[in-house]
């Protein structure tokens, strides 16, 4: 095993030379001698000081690649996703982050403890009952240990109270709206030329040299997928089930601590009033009040009344205040405290909490009864298997993960140990959604670089069907060519697609030619043997329309011969002759009141995004910044 080859190798001279070497730096020099063998990483950027490295850059177009892998799914070539993520592209969006955070930094802005544990599992798993150790597992497969998890968390949850505050406090004026409202609500007459392609279908023909020419050009296009066979194991908590004994000593046990749970603190029946802060959060009016009305209905006046007068809880307020049966966890702490203080029929005094300041009259505490053993055994019994499996799995996914990487060239070790069967996934490729790799991190596991390229066990995975997986790649066929023969057809489709895409988009253009050369737009429609649709006084949200040419007729310029004219491109792929003859500014003043609203809406996006982009440009312009520069860049 891997262990023991490194115990074998510590054994041997050059380790024990080294070993001397270590023992003499650390009694001449400390333990701060360690910083005489680092190398500095090389620094890709420094921003105020602090550096970006290679390693970090690397590891932002790697995540980057995947997140768009993952999205566009086999359309994802390399080539492709390197065109989209560009180290210079990622270098921009780090440095824009270590401005923010050094930003947010300056600010001391601060995230509660709390919060940040919720986000943490909110990001990991979506849900708040996840045990720790599938919670570390996810973070391992992640990239994250939990330190290293929560400062980034931390550190991103400051950022968004910084760029949160600009989104919050950026306004517009009237006359901002009123301009805005000149373009956005602006309406155009348009008139269109459609050249669909089944105008020009006919006039194509493919032969068969052009097919072969076109298959020997672009053959990367004609490949197979690559394929991965892989073997597995699977451990279920439903099998771990069965290895649970549950003796008669531990099922009593567990009775008496339910039965315990139960009488130590029955539910109790409460009445509340409510009474909110001012309008600028000052509590001492709602306090002052709560103390007259507990002395009015210490008096002899009703509570219930005061409750349906006054109480802000409408909920309770229109039943007299009454809150019904409740266990002392549905309240918040200082409500509980105080109800759990009282003797029965007793008023507290003025309460404050988060939501305001309350009276709380308790009515009734609920009588427990225990039930017999008999009647809570199964449920008892279950439970106990729940929780003792539970621990028996998380206990196997670390053990699990330990043996996957001792003996990390076979799974024979983990069957030995385990006793668990090896299983086979055959043909799937780097996207499916078959089997065990439903779930993404299996998938992400099994496909990892040192499982597919390393020949080594995945780490093992706690999948959402509460299962641990351990695999291993069992046989991998590379991407070939597919014969000429098998795609002849798809390659004459698409030569006759992007035949009559030109064709049309050359009967466009040249009726565009006609029209700036001073031909009519009626003798236009009668040499292109079409018609004109036209649009009278349409906005830009007309949803009858192709967007690309509403796109189109609202980026024209409005002139005054009649010849703002511009060719569009359909999503078939078909082209259209865009003429605009007039346009008029919108008035805000007769927008109905919901076009106001989403206007405003649309303008404070606006003016978001432009608060946003003033704070980068504002903190690139104070920093000391220095970058590399990429080749397909300039200085």
């Amino acid at each position: 095993m891997v262990m023991q080859q490194m115990r074998d190798g510590a054994q041997g001279i050059a380790a024990k030379i080294v070993m001397a070497l270590l023992v003499f730096v650390l009694a001449a020099f400390g333990f701060g001698s360690f910083n005489l063998f680092q190398v500095d990483e090389p620094a890709v950027a420094t921003v105020n000081g602090e550096d970006i490295t290679q390693r970090e850059l690397d590891g932002e177009v790697a995540r980057q690649k995947e997140v768009y892998r993952s999205q566009l799914g086999p359309q994802a070539t390399d080539a492709l996703l390197d065109q989209i993520v560009t180290p210079a592209g990622m270098l921009e969006t780090l440095i824009d982050r270590e401005l923010l955070e050094q930003a947010s930094s300056d600010l001391d802005l601060e995230i509660s403890t709390a919060a940040i544990n919720s986000r943490m599992r909110d990001l990991v798993a979506g849900v708040e009952d996840l045990d720790e150790a599938t919670f570390r597992s996810r973070l391992a497969s992640m990239g994250f240990t939990p330190a290293a998890f929560q400062l980034e968390v931390a550190t991103s949850q400051r950022m968004n109270q910084l760029t949160t505050g600009f989104r919050e406090t950026s306004f517009m004026t009237e006359r901002e709206l009123r301009r805005a409202a000149e373009i956005v609500a602006q309406r155009r007459d348009i008139a269109y030329l459609e050249f669909p392609l089944d105008r020009f279908s006919d006039d194509v023909l493919v032969d068969e040299d052009a097919i072969a020419d076109h298959y020997a050009s672009f053959i990367e296009n004609y490949m197979t997928e690559e394929t991965f066979d892989f073997e597995f194991l699977r451990l279920r908590l439903l099998d771990l089930e069965e290895e649970i004994e549950i003796t008669d000593d531990l099922l009593s046990a567990r009775y008496e601590d339910r039965r315990e749970d139960m009488l130590a603190s029955p539910r109790r029946r409460a009445s509340h009033i409510l009474l909110l802060a001012s309008d600028d959060g000052d509590l001492t009016a709602a306090r002052a009040r709560a103390s007259e009305i507990r002395d009015a209905v210490m008096a002899g006046e009703d509570f219930a009344a005061f409750a349906r007068a006054e109480s802000a809880d409408g909920g309770s307020g229109e039943n007299g205040g009454d809150l019904g049966f409740s266990a002392r966890d549905d309240f918040v702490p200082e409500f509980a405290d105080a109800l759990w203080a009282l003797e029965l029929g007793q008023i507290s005094r003025p309460v404050e909490t988060q939501f305001g300041i309350h009276l709380i009259r308790l009515d009734d505490v609920e009588t427990v009864e225990v039930p017999p053993f008999a009647e809570l055994e199964d449920e008892l019994v279950e439970e106990i298997r729940r929780e003792e499996s539970r621990a028996l799995f998380n206990e196997r996914l670390r053990e699990m993960d330990e043996l996957a990487f001792e003996a990390s060239n076979s799974l024979d070790e983990l069957v030995e140990t385990f006793g668990l069967a090896i299983e086979r996934l055959d043909g799937v490729t780097r996207f499916s959604l078959e089997g065990v790799l439903v779930d993404p991190r299996v998938r992400d596991a099994f496909m990892a670089d040192d499982v597919v390229n390393g020949g080594f066990n995945s780490q093992a995975i706690a999948s959402n069907a509460d299962e641990v997986l351990v695999g291993r790649l069992a046989n991998r066929l590379p991407a070939s060519e597919r014969p000429l023969i098998e795609v002849r057809d798809e390659i004459r489709e698409q030569l006759v697609a992007e035949q009559t895409v030109g064709l049309s988009r050359s009967a466009a253009d040249a009726a565009l030619d006609d029209l700036f050369g001073g031909t009519s737009p009626t003798d236009v429609a009668m040499r292109a043997n079409t018609d004109w649709e036209r649009l009278e006084g349409t906005t830009r949200q007309n949803n009858e329309v192709d967007d690309a040419i509403l796109a189109t007729g609202f980026a024209l310029e409005a002139s005054s011969d009649d010849r703002a004219a511009e060719v569009a491109q359909l999503a078939d792929g078909s082209s259209v002759l865009v003429l605009l003859t007039a346009a008029r500014l919108g008035d805000y003043s007769a927008m109905t009141e919901a076009d106001r609203t989403s206007l405003e809406t649309q303008v404070s996006q606006l003016a978001t995004s432009r608060s946003y982009m003033s704070l980068i440009n504002a903190l690139r312009q104070d920093a000391s910044l220095d970058r590399v520069f990429f080749a397909d860049e300039g200085e």
